[in-house]
């Protein structure tokens, strides 16, 4: 049986895709998905916006990984973002190494 917010989102995809769908509307459908805890639904829209060139979104999208309980994967994107100039991503990476006691060389 499919969730009254997951039918909604269908319905709002639906919408959209009759449209054109610009980076921001897959942003603001994968932040929506984040906010309703549903992350792996989150990293389809998010990907679709950071391909779009959204890469700020690659902090995001590791912390739907974080989530998942994906480590790797999230420090990766973060890494990424980081590299990119958006230097959220290395504080992310910093807080997990300090959480976990780990201090790389």
């Amino acid at each position: 049986m499919v969730s009254v917010d997951k039918k909604l989102l269908c319905e709002e995809h639906i919408k959209q895709k009759k449209k054109k769908l610009t980076a921001k509307n897959y942003e603001e459908l994968g932040i929506k998905c984040m906010n309703d805890r549903k992350y792996k639904d989150a990293i389809v829209y998010l990907v679709q916006a950071i391909q779009k060139g959204r890469d700020i979104l690659l902090v995001r999208l590791g912390s739907c990984y974080y989530y998942l309980k994906e480590m790797d994967t999230a420090m990766e994107f973060w890494e990424e973002a980081g590299k990119k100039g958006h230097y959220i991503g290395y504080s992310n990476i910093a807080i997990q190494y300090y959480s976990r006691k780990e201090y790389p060389d």
